[in-house]
């Protein structure tokens, strides 16, 4: 990822947890595991987002900004199961890109 996407990502997990009143918004030590999904349509809504990511287990959270955004499970196995069905998967029309967010987790 180039370094505009990079800055994309830290701006939009720095907007996700100052959203989030969780006291667990970026530890992992509970178990949660946080997925960033890129190549979103811009008319992709963080509910859709929820909704897609809900096959793969218990999402705690789900949040977009400028195309990326960011899914927390609570535990890594259905983070790992949801890159698994949604790595490459088109949804409205882009196909999106999921992987596990290193600096959170």
């Amino acid at each position: 990822i180039g370094g505009a996407d990079c800055e994309k990502q830290r701006r939009l997990k720095s907007l996700f947890e100052q959203r989030s009143n969780a006291p667990h918004a970026t530890s992992s030590s509970n178990g949660q595991q946080q997925v960033l999904v890129s190549n979103l349509h811009r008319e992709t809504s963080w509910q859709k987002l929820k909704d897609l990511f809900r096959k793969c287990g218990r999402v705690e959270r789900a949040d977009i900004k400028n195309g990326s955004g960011i899914v927390r499970f609570s535990n890594s196995q259905d983070a790992k199961s949801a890159i698994e069905r949604y790595d490459g998967f088109e949804l409205d029309g882009k196909v999106i890109k999921v992987k596990i967010d290193e600096e959170t987790n």
